[in-house]
Order: structure tokens, then C-alpha cells, then sequence
């Protein structure tokens, strides 16, 4: 964490100095003159200026003392006519007497809603950087109310510097007289006079950055503020909590929404509602280009804790950005870190709950100090950030994570796209191993998480992560399963609240995090009180173990898949009953597998395993050694017939060597690692095959619906669903396609976009016929004919 700490410390330096607070007309006006609603234009004394007092001559003479702090700001700046004079005491706050004024500052929550759910104190003693005082003068975040005393006006930062000094001794109370100061400078300077303005990406950005603004526009960045799950716990969090719970959540799914006051909580009957109705198009963004491009300080890394600076300057990584008409471009170190991203992607609820620790957990990775956010989420490339500018190393700004948009598909763009870029992250995410215990009747799954953070991360009270491990004997009848959900779709855990069979899946594992409030356990984040985390941690490997000593002796297959989905229907359910959830939402949740494994297993009649202990990627061979675990998925099928260990056809059955070491029966040595031959010898990447398609062998051409290649028995577990579209597979590119699909997409006759592997499959598309698919198919406008005749 030491690199964290060095960049907090630089950070802190710089706010000291008062130079990255100072946005004042960023900010709402939203409660009481404790959000700096009324000052005088120059509340000096008049003579202040011009006549020599005696004592020190300059402000960083003197003491870090309360004393000093009231005498020289507070008394002449503050305790005013109609501000913090005994007759206004606006916000609850009177600056008159020096022993009042600091009882009323330290320790202090602020009156200021989103300052106080952010976890603020008027004054932190010891801690300037989290002192609310200190925020208030220099320059308020996002919804934090006005700067003081006005946004025309700021204090002069050697008279802030006397009030962060008195903050980092450790705040002490007054003590005596004050010290006097020889012709003081101003107490107030002009302060910089700037606009909010937050501009719609597709309308202000896309004609020079094309690419970047078609990647954000099917991100869930965009996607922020129209997420119909988003609005209904909204609508239920600020009922639930009488309109407390204020502008906690849009804080991060639609910053232009909160700073341009377009989010108002208000009464409505006996309940409160946050309006939406009048937020901007640049609001309805969510997160777009103008938020994270105008970020010029991360306060914490927490609760949207950020400072933005919309002065007309684009901040991003490019070292050398070339001059434009556009806009000024800066360079940021900032924008390189985590901690830009952690502002949002790490919440703490009002109550002091954790919700979500995805910074936190990437902090305590191992790697951290290699690998950031953006390194998953934002990979390089080498392309142009503009459309005039030079080649460099640029990254995508899909960032690509586990949720997908949840509208209609035709309400949303990128619907398909990015479902196929999240299942590609999600398949890299986590590893499974699969060791069998014949003996014992068990087997025992290790699930490693190759991520940066915790899996599952991010709101992880909502996601779910589980093993399905079903069992089917020599018949294929099934006996066994775990992992596999109730008739409304829900894993079949011991909660009654959560599936209509509790109690059924005694063996089931399923990682997430459990919210308790006062009373037990809670479901929503507002209502947590404390969290009880059930993830894998960043690095980790997480085992589960499965009993089958209640089948009868026999052989048996045993099918294990990793799932994965975002929210659970019993989640979603709660909020159609409680928030008016469109019933159609639950439908739209992908569940996501991972990765996969099949092993066969002997119950009864097999000798015990023995032998050494051998290291984790090792296992006991037939003659008792410890051999190299990854000998055994060779791609070589060890059907019995021969009896050399490690010979194409070896067999072991005490230890089932030959179980899932024939995941590719037809692999052939002339394909590449990866890739399989199909009945005509050419070589294919094998995860196609297990693509949700249904190979029954009504076909024979590869590529359609129905193919099969029985004797590579390729149709095998491949039908979960054979009404289901095939799937996604983004590649590689700059940006979308002329047809508007993803790289390595075109686009039919139908308007879907699909890979464009599946059109050049050897077939030569003359327009003969006119289904899509097969191998005569020709659509002359998209050119699928072209180069596909090989």
C-alpha cells in the first residue's frame, strides 16, 4: 500500500496549498448559509489594509492556533451581519465567540446532505484533507453545496494554509490573545469565475473522437443513469428512508444530473421521490466524457470523493497532447491510477456499511503495484484518440465489466455486443480445477480467481457466483445436482425468502455478500448496518467438496460449471412488488458460464487412492508417483484401449485419469494449441463447439444449428437451450464496423451483427439461396461473398 499512501500524501500536499479545490460555481446551493449562501463583497475592516498593527508580517508567521484562526478569518470574514453573527447563526453556527466557534467545528457532521453521507466533519482534527471546513473554502465537491464565502470570492491561500496548519496540529482550542500581523494581506481574493458545463458525448465529442465515443455509448458508464434496476431501488431507497437517503446513489450514476440541481428529492404525500424529470441530455449520459475528463483530485478514493474542474481542460494520460480549437488537453498523472476509478467503484453506505470494495480489494492484490483499473477495464491499444491525430497508445472506453444493459435490446445500442465482451472478461476471470476421490465418493472443485479484486465484486450483496455440478450415471439418467435453480429461477439456498424450495441444495456453494441490518439480514444497501462477505479473495483459491456416498455403486459422469449472473429474480422480484420494476427486467439477466469441467467417477468397487502427498499441480499416477496434473488434459483421449501412461488411448480407472482428458477426441497435431479439426480436417477453435447451439446430427454442415460430427462427439453437453441465439464473439480492432457492429462483426440481412469468422467458413456464398447460414447464402450489399470462396 505504500504507493498508495505516497499518492495520498502528494495529493493532501497539494490541497494544502489550495490550487486543486477551487471550482466554486461547480456546486448546489442546498441547505442553510452553512453552504455559504450569504457574505459580504469585503468583510475586512476598512482600515485592515493600511495601518501598521506591529507583530509578524506575514500570515505563514504565524501559529497554527484556533486563536489566531478566528481572530484574523473567522471573527472578520464570517461572524458577519446575517451569516455566523449571534442574530443569524446560519446553518446553527455562531463565529463570535472563539470558544463556541470551536465547539460548533470539531467533530461536527455538516449540515449538507451529501457532505454528511460522504462521511465529512466540519473539522477532522489531524486530518485538513478530510474537513469539511477546509473543502468549503478552497472549493466544495459535487452537491456539496456553494463555495465559501461566495463563489465570487475565495480566502487567499496563505490565510487557507494558516487554517489547514491549525487543522493538522490537531485542531486545539483556544489558548489566549492572538498574535498580531503588520499590514495582513486581503482575507478574500476574486475567485475564478467558471461555468458548469456538462456536455452530450454524441452530439459535443463524436466528430473528432469516433471511436471512443462508440466504445462509451454501449458501456455501462452510459448505460448509468437510464439502468431501470438503478431507478427502482432508488424509488424504494428514498421512500424506505423518508428522503435521507438524498443524493447518495446519483453521485455516481449521473454527476451532470446532481451538479446542475437536476435531482431534487422531494415529499410527495406521505412518501418522497427523487425527480428525474427534468435531467438534461448531458445528465441523461450518466458518466460520460465531460466527468472523468474534468477530474482534477481524488479527496479518497470513496463515495464519489473527487474534485471536478470544468475550466474549458480535457485531462487524460497522452503525455503530449496536440493543441485543438476543441479544447485545452492536459496531461494527468491521476488519470493513469486507480484511484480515479475507485471514487465510485468503493462505497460506503450512511450507516458505515461497505457495499462495494472493488478498490479496496485491487489495493490489497498482490499485483497492484503492476496492474491497475484500467489495465483490465481499459486495455491499449494502438490507435488515434482523435480522428486528426497521431498513432500512440490509446484504450478502449468500453469498460467492460459484469453488468449489460437491462432495457430492451432495442432501447440500449451495443445490446448483443456487450454481452459478448462481458462474457469474454467473465471467462478470464476464474480457473477450475476438478480432482476426484473414488475412494471417498467425492470430488473436490478449486475455483481460482485470476481478477484483480474479489470475485464477485463490485455491489456484491446483488451478484451471485455458484457451481452447478450435476451428476448423470451410465444411462444418462441424472442422480445428482447442485447449483441448479427453482422454478422461478432462483438458487435453491435455505432462505424462504429467497426460492420456493429452501432447504433442497444442502451441498449447494455460492459466494456473495450478506447485508444484515438491526434485525438480521437485509437486502437492500441502504438498510445494511454491517456486511458478511462470502467472496473469493483477489489471487485465492476457493475449494468446495461434493459427496455422492448416497448413489448406488455404478459409473458416473460429473458435469461442473462455474455461473455467474448480476442479480438474482428474487432480488428483482422484490423490487416489481415494492418499486414497480418492469417484470420483463428479470428476463433480460444473463447467467454466465465461466468455465467448466467434466470428470467420471466410480462409486463402490475402487481401490483407495494412496501414495505420496504430491504438490497442488501434482497427482498420484497408477504407479504411486506424483506426476504433473496438467499431464492428464493432454487433448488425448484415454479411452482404456491402451496401457502406456500418458499414450493417446491410457486408461487408469481407480483414478479416472481418462475423465475430462477428452474434451477434444478429435484434436488434431497439425491445429494449433486451441483449436480442433471438424469432419473435414480444418481447423476450428474448440470453445465454438460448446457455443448453446444444439448439435444433434440432423446436419451435417459445421456452423449451422443442427451440425454434428458423431464420431468426435462434438453434440455432446452442447443444447442448453436450442432456441437460444448463438453467441458474441467480439474481435480484435479499432473501434465498430461500417455496418455499427464491434470489431470482427458484420452484419446480415436481418440487421444483427455476428462474427465475421461465420460468413468466411469456406462455403463460397454465390446467391443461389437466401437463408442465412447456409453454405450457398449470398447478401450482395454486405459483401459476404467476398474472400469466402476458399
Amino acid at each position: 500500500m505504500s504507493h498508495y499512501k505516497a499518492a495520498r500524501a502528494t495529493r493532501a500536499r497539494m490541497r494544502l496549498r489550495a490550487r486543486a479545490h477551487i471550482c466554486g460555481c461547480l456546486i448546489l446551493a442546498l441547505l442553510g448559509c452553512d453552504d455559504g449562501q450569504k457574505t459580504q463583497a469585503d468583510p475586512r475592516p476598512p482600515d485592515a489594509g493600511t495601518v501598521d498593527l506591529g507583530g509578524v508580517a506575514d500570515p505563514a508567521q504565524l501559529a497554527a492556533t484556533f486563536d489566531n484562526v478566528h481572530h484574523h478569518i473567522l471573527q472578520p470574514g464570517c461572524a458577519i451581519p446575517g451569516c455566523h453573527d449571534p442574530a443569524a447563526a446560519s446553518g446553527g453556527l455562531d463565529f463570535t465567540v472563539p470558544a463556541s466557534a470551536h465547539s460548533a467545528l470539531l467533530g461536527a457532521p455538516p449540515q449538507n446532505p451529501v457532505a454528511a453521507e460522504n462521511g465529512w466533519l466540519r473539522v477532522r482534527p489531524a486530518d485538513p484533507e478530510r474537513s469539511f471546513l477546509i473543502r468549503k473554502l478552497a472549493g466544495p465537491g459535487v452537491g456539496e453545496g456553494m463555495a465559501m464565502p461566495s463563489p465570487a470570492q475565495q480566502l487567499d491561500p496563505a490565510w487557507l494554509d494558516l487554517v489547514s496548519r491549525w487543522i493538522a496540529a490537531g485542531a486545539p482550542p483556544p489558548q489566549g490573545a492572538p498574535t498580531p500581523l503588520a499590514n495582513p494581506p486581503p482575507l478574500f481574493t476574486a475567485r475564478e469565475a467558471r461555468t458548469l458545463t456538462f456536455r452530450d458525448p454524441v452530439r459535443a465529442c463524436i466528430n473528432c473522437h469516433p471511436t471512443h465515443v462508440r466504445e462509451w455509448r454501449i458501456s455501462n458508464h452510459a448505460y448509468a443513469a437510464e439502468d431501470p434496476v438503478f431507478h427502482a431501488m432508488v424509488r424504494l431507497g428514498q421512500r424506505q428512508t423518508e428522503g435521507r437517503l438524498g443524493q447518495f446513489c446519483v453521485q455516481c450514476h449521473t454527476p451532470p444530473g446532481l451538479a446542475l440541481g437536476q435531482t431534487p428529492v422531494r415529499a410527495l404525500g406521505d412518501s418522497h421521490v427523487q425527480d428525474f424529470s427534468g435531467l438534461s441530455a448531458a445528465a441523461q449520459r450518466g458518466v460520460s466524457c465531460d466527468v472523468c475528463h474534468t477530474v482534477t483530485a481524488v479527496n479518497e478514493p470513496r463515495n464519489a470523493r473527487m474534485i471536478y474542474t470544468p475550466d474549458g481542460t480535457m485531462r487524460a494520460t497522452i503525455a503530449d497532447p496536440q493543441d485543438t480549437a476543441a479544447h485545452r488537453s492536459e496531461h494527468s498523472p491521476l488519470h493513469k491510477t486507480s484511484d480515479l476509478c475507485g471514487s465510485c467503484h468503493n462505497v460506503t453506505n450512511p450507516a458505515g456499511a461497505p457495499i462495494e470494495e472493488t478498490y479496496d480489494e485491487w489495493a490489497s492484490w498482490a499485483q497492484a503495484d503492476q496492474k491497475t483499473c484500467q489495465t483490465c477495464h481499459m486495455p491499449a491499444y494502438r490507435g488515434r484518440a482523435a480522428v486528426d491525430g497521431p498513432e500512440r497508445e490509446v484504450h478502449r472506453h468500453t469498460f467492460v465489466g459484469v453488468d449489460v444493459s437491462l432495457l430492451p435490446e432495442d432501447s440500449f445500442p451495443g445490446y448483443e455486443e456487450l454481452r459478448g465482451l462481458t462474457r469474454a472478461l467473465l471467462e478470464q476471470a476464474a480457473e477450475i480445477g476438478i480432482e476426484v476421490r473414488p475412494a471417498d465418493h467425492q470430488i473436490t472443485v478449486r475455483v481460482r480467481n485470476l481478477a484483480g479484486h474479489r470475485l464477485p465484486s463490485g455491489a456484491t450483496a446483488e451478484r451471485q457466483l455458484w457451481i452447478e455440478v450435476l451428476v448423470h450415471d451410465a444411462e444418462r439418467v441424472l442422480r445428482f445436482e447442485s447449483g441448479t435453480v427453482d422454478t422461478q429461477g432462483d438458487l435453491r439456498d435455505d432462505d424462504p425468502h429467497h426460492t420456493v424450495a429452501p432447504g433442497t441444495d444442502p451441498q449447494l456453494t455460492v459466494w456473495r455478500q450478506i447485508l444484515f441490518g438491526d434485525a438480521g439480514p437485509v437486502e437492500f444497501p441502504w438498510q445494511a448496518k454491517r456486511v458478511e462477505n462470502h467472496l473469493i479473495e483477489p489471487g485465492a483459491t476457493d475449494t468446495a467438496t461434493y459427496d455422492f456416498g448416497a448413489l448406488p455403486p455404478g459409473e458416473y459422469t460429473v458435469q461442473v460449471r462455474l455461473l455467474f449472473r448480476t442479480f438474482p429474480p428474487y432480488f428483482l422480484r422484490a423490487l416489481e412488488r415494492d418499486a414497480a420494476l418492469d417484470p420483463a427486467v428479470k428476463t433480460r439477466v444473463p447467467t454466465v458460464e465461466m468455465a467448466r469441467g467434466t470428470v467420471r467417477l466410480t462409486i463402490d468397487g475402487a481401490p483407495p487412492v494412496g501414495g505420496p502427498d504430491c504438490e497442488d499441480d501434482e497427482i498420484v499416477d497408477c504407479n504411486q508417483t506424483c506426476q504433473p496434473r496438467a499431464w492428464l488434459a493432454d487433448g488425448d483421449c484415454d479411452d482404456g484401449t491402451y496401457s502406456q501412461w500418458g499414450g493417446a488411448d491410457f486408461q487408469c480407472e481407480a483414478l479416472a485419469y481418462d475423465q475430462g482428458d477428452c474434451q477434444a477426441p478429435g484434436v488434431d497435431a497439425t491445429c494449433p494449441a486451441g483449436e480442433i479439426t471438424d469432419c473435414d480436417g480444418l481447423c476450428w477453435p474448440v470453445d465454438w463447439l460448446g457455443d448453446g447451439w444444439c448439435d444433434d446430427g440432423t446436419e451435417q454442415i459445421w456452423g449451422s444449428a443442427h451440425f454434428a460430427c458423431a464420431e468426435r462427439a462434438w453434440d455432446l453437453a452442447d443444447c442448453p437451450d436450442p432456441d437460444a441465439p448463438p453467441p458474441d464473439r467480439p474481435g480484435e480492432g479499432d473501434g465498430l464496423t461500417p455496418e455499427g457492429c464491434l470489431p470482427g462483426f458484420v452484419r446480415d440481412c436481418l440487421d444483427a451483427c455476428h462474427p465475421e469468422e461465420w460468413i468466411g467458413d469456406g462455403n463460397c456464398d454465390d446467391g443461389t439461396n437466401a437463408d442465412w447460414g447456409h453454405p450457398s447464402f449470398q447478401c450482395a450489399p454486405f459483401g459476404f461473398d467476398r474472400g469466402d470462396c476458399g
